[in-house]
């Protein structure tokens, strides 16, 4: 019986060259970087408040603390930044110290494990990159009414099953909230 040995994996060759920065400046730069509020986080705020849609921002109660939460419709919106949450982090990895290149695979790690959280708990998972928000704001408000409708009509047809008469907003279908009330805070009767 001959027995195959495989040659050692070839070794990534490592294209960070050191951080071009001093301690102190690095630190000051770090510093600046903000957790919230930041530019795609409000210009997603700005683009549900036109739309009508009410929302809670950072919600302690859900994994992950969802940018953005539409609990009426179980929707969870996040807005990742590119670097920080490692957008096709595959193909860029190898520019990183060891350091960066962990800190990173741990948090596209804990996104995931709190996207499935979401999911099992019943949650729509919208995830906008921040490439995307800034590039095309109109896309990113299609992907998040389109979410609200189906979920609206889920939910519609849900308490249809179960015998409910749900009188939901006359926009919602059209996703014009602002002129119908909140989105789905609605008057459910039994039907007779």
């Amino acid at each position: 019986m001959k027995v195959s040995v495989k040659p050692e994996a070839a070794k990534e060759v490592r294209l960070h060259r050191g951080d071009i920065m001093s301690p102190e400046t690095r630190s000051r730069v770090m510093a600046r970087i903000r957790g919230r509020d930041t530019k795609v986080e409000l210009a997603i705020a700005a683009l549900l408040q036109a739309e009508g849609v009410a929302f809670e921002c950072q919600a302690r109660d859900l994994p992950g603390r969802p940018d953005f939460v539409l609990r009426d419709l179980r929707l969870a919106i996040f807005c990742d930044g590119d670097f920080w949450h490692g957008w096709r982090f595959p193909t860029w990895r190898l520019k990183l110290s060891e350091k960066w290149e962990v800190k990173i695979a741990a948090t596209r790690r804990r996104d995931a494990r709190n996207h499935r959280a979401l999911r099992s708990k019943g949650w729509i998972v919208l995830r906008l990159w921040e490439h995307q928000i800034e590039n095309s704001l109109d896309a990113c408000r299609a992907r998040i009414l389109q979410a609200c409708t189906a979920r609206a009509t889920a939910v519609r047809k849900i308490h249809q099953d179960n015998g409910i008469c749900l009188s939901l907003p006359s926009g919602l279908g059209n996703l014009a909230p602002r002129r119908a009330g909140r989105t789905l805070i609605l008057r459910a009767a039994r039907a007779t």
